[in-house]
């Protein structure tokens, strides 16, 4: 998501079929007071299921991010494979991030996980990072690609 000061998305999924999977990836990069806000739900409602989710983010200036992912396992929806993950980088103090992975699971066979991690460093310092890999003309688009 570019340009937009406020923008929600929300991505609704139900895997009604046995054996059918889905994938989710999202990036979103944000400065000034740009608030993005993304909401997921992947239903697994029948048996031998997969899903993955997976959601980036770099924050900067004051910028705010928001992340709320639900993967919902129904009772018959055996064997599920599911898979979330949320990883966002802080660039300055006054950027946040509010993320909240959700695992509802129904039965007892199954594969899923959530996770987070967030991190907060400066931009300066990464580049100075990359530089001294002798990554000399190490840009803003090529910051955007290496940390993603």
């Amino acid at each position: 998501v570019t340009g937009a000061l406020l923008s929600r998305t929300n991505v609704y999924t139900t895997l009604g079929g046995e054996g059918c999977g889905a994938t989710l990836n999202g990036l979103y990069m944000l400065d000034g007071e740009q608030v993005c806000d993304h909401q997921t739900r992947i239903e697994h409602a029948q048996p031998n299921c997969y899903s993955r989710e997976l959601y980036k983010g770099i924050l900067d200036d004051a910028s705010h991010g928001v992340f709320n992912g639900k993967v919902y396992v129904h009772a018959v929806a055996q064997k599920t494979d599911g898979k979330q993950t949320n990883n966002t980088l802080l660039l300055s103090e006054r950027a946040r991030i509010d993320t909240k992975p959700q695992l509802e699971i129904f039965n007892d066979d199954v594969k899923c996980s959530h996770g987070v991690n967030r991190r907060t460093t400066r931009r300066r310092r990464i580049i100075l990072f990359a530089q001294s890999w002798n990554l000399a003309n190490f840009s803003q688009k090529s910051f955007n690609l290496w940390v993603c």
